[in-house]
């Protein structure tokens, strides 16, 4: 992901060949839109994490009543409902991240953009900032795990 969104930020601008001056690949009147477009379509996708998460409906592709041990069916369960949702949260802070950066064009100037020091202040500022990214981690780690049980325990039919 921060692969693809250097490469974003490689295309709205470009280092001419003496060094100084830049110039866009893309229109700059159209990247803030592009930005905001990206945004909204992320926050979309992460809304889409937490209404799977929520009604359950990864649990469907396994096959779970063929299990008879009840504690890793409850452990599949779990792992799934703590990934999808801790996902839904990333994707949705990396929504905002593009939501912000296509308002911060204003003007077509891209010399606004912030780093990513300025975009994580929000979490140096505030005393649960740690605790907060902690708990997005080790909700990605069960997603991780889920995906691990999706592929040893998953059923094709």
């Amino acid at each position: 992901m921060g692969l693809g969104f250097f490469s974003i930020l490689n295309a709205f601008s470009r280092t001419g060949n003496g060094g100084g001056n830049k110039t866009s690949i893309i229109p700059s009147e159209y990247q803030q839109y592009i930005f905001i477009a990206i945004g909204i379509c992320l926050a979309g996708k992460s809304i889409y994490q937490f209404i799977k998460a929520y009604k359950g409906t990864f649990i469907s592709k396994f096959n779970l009543k063929a299990m008879s041990d009840t504690t890793k069916r409850n452990f599949i369960k779990n792992m799934g409902y703590a990934g999808l949702t801790s996902r839904g949260i990333l994707v949705g802070i990396i929504a905002y991240f593009f939501i912000m950066a296509g308002f911060s064009f204003g003007g077509g100037n891209t010399d606004q953009m912030k780093g990513t020091a300025n975009a994580f202040s929000f979490l140096q500022e505030n005393s649960s900032g740690p605790w907060l990214m902690g708990i997005v981690a080790a909700g990605l780690a069960c997603y991780g795990i889920y995906m691990f049980t999706m592929a040893k325990y998953r059923s094709f039919g």
